[in-house]
């Protein structure tokens, strides 16, 4: 379960690492809201900007009432929901498309739709590994690697069946391994916390960032953080 101190830079840390959004406008018109995907980045006060077609339907939703919600689940990090305030930005980017920017008037975490404090989210420092975490996930989550984690917690004695990264900070790698009593979260810590994936060990930087077709199949379970000691998250 997530802290509640560490909620809001956990909020944080999912919106800058979000690319793509689902945004919620509410039509004056219409008993439901309208739903649309977009492209989204994040202001410095942890703000969202979306952006639309000129003629589309949100758009001129958000025009005639400037409202939104908007939902994030990027790889790799907590589920958000943003709701707020919509403002307009001047001018149009290079393809014609209008920007909105959405406050942060409310905002839900996870799964659990857990309330983060306002204030506290717009202050918020994200965790300096938000940028790679996605990256990191999905590529922790191809077969070899995940083949790897299992092995790494049945040598810690979990009773594992399946093995998937599902998180990284700065002090190890979040993995959900599945037995035949259930899920269970296990974190897998690094030798030391670090401050960039440069300051790892080279074996265990080479596991998590190599992308070309040389990395190949490591070759012994002791090439992952699964054979340092792993705590159970409940």
């Amino acid at each position: 379960m997530v802290q509640p101190h560490n909620a809001a830079a956990l909020a944080r840390a999912s919106l800058q690492c979000a690319s793509v959004a689902t945004l919620t406008t509410y039509p004056r018109l219409a008993t439901r809201p309208h739903l649309t995907t977009v492209a989204v980045t994040t202001d410095e006060d942890g703000s969202a900007l979306v952006l639309l077609r000129p003629g589309a339907l949100a758009t001129q939703h958000l025009l005639t009432r400037p409202f939104a919600t908007v939902t994030v689940a990027p790889a790799g990090c907590e589920r958000v929901r943003l709701h707020g305030a919509v403002q307009r930005l001047a001018g149009n980017d290079r393809t014609g498309r209008l920007a909105f920017r959405i406050e942060p008037g409310a905002v839900r975490l996870g799964d659990e739709e857990l309330p983060v404090a306002t204030a506290a989210y717009r202050n918020a420092t994200p965790d300096p590994f938000s940028a790679d975490a996605s990256a990191v996930v999905a590529h922790l989550r191809h077969p070899h690697h995940a083949e790897q984690l299992t092995a790494c917690l049945r040598a810690l004695g979990h009773d594992v069946q399946f093995a998937e990264a599902v998180g990284l900070d700065r002090r190890g790698i979040t993995v959900l391994a599945v037995g035949l009593d259930g899920a269970t979260l296990v974190h897998l810590d690094f030798p030391a916390p670090i401050n960039r994936l440069a300051d790892l060990p080279p074996d265990l930087h080479v596991v998590l960032t190599c992308h070309g077709g040389s990395c190949g199949r490591p070759t012994s379970t002791s090439d992952l953080p699964g054979a340092l000691p792993g705590r159970e998250e409940r």
